[in-house]
């Protein structure tokens, strides 16, 4: 059943505290995403380490269509999503996809919706907490790049 749900999910209410994540399983998730295709294995696992688990129920619209206060990218680890464009079914994604990355880009805007097909549980890593991890990596290896190049300039 496709639900118009016109309010903007409340993820505290999904989350469940404490739940285990596969962490091989979201690495290599993590890993076939453009976005992260070049991060360390030290940044790959503090985001990894960042991800929350959310379970949504049967019907549960995870973004909206037209919705611009996207704050999570996800992953799905168990379970059927429904892509849905101007409330017509577009296709279905299920374990190991991704949705919502647009948001790792400073953008909310949601261009479709994604609703749960029966209970779904996914890895979700805020925005914001994604740009600062990738911005400690970048800080972290030009630092780097900095001390080699003065410790090359200092010994000629």
């Amino acid at each position: 059943e496709i639900v118009d749900n016109r309010e903007d999910v409340d993820l505290k209410k999904h989350q469940l505290q404490g739940a285990a994540k596969d962490a091989a399983f979201a690495e290599g998730i993590l890993r076939k995403l453009l976005y992260f295709k070049d991060v360390d294995r030290e940044t790959i696992q503090k985001l990894i380490d960042a991800m929350e688990v959310f379970k949504f129920p049967d019907g549960t619209q995870v973004t909206r269509q037209g919705s611009a206060r996207g704050t999570h990218f996800f992953i799905v680890s168990k379970g059927t999503m429904v892509i849905l464009r101007n409330g017509e079914v577009k296709s279905e994604i299920s374990q190991g996809a991704a949705f919502g990355e647009n948001v790792i880009l400073m953008s909310g805007g949601q261009d479709t919706t994604v609703q749960a097909r029966g209970d779904v549980e996914v890895y979700g890593l805020s925005g914001l907490q994604t740009r600062a991890l990738l911005a400690e990596q970048y800080q972290r290896e030009r630092g780097q790049t900095s001390s080699a190049v003065n410790e090359a300039l200092s010994s000629e």
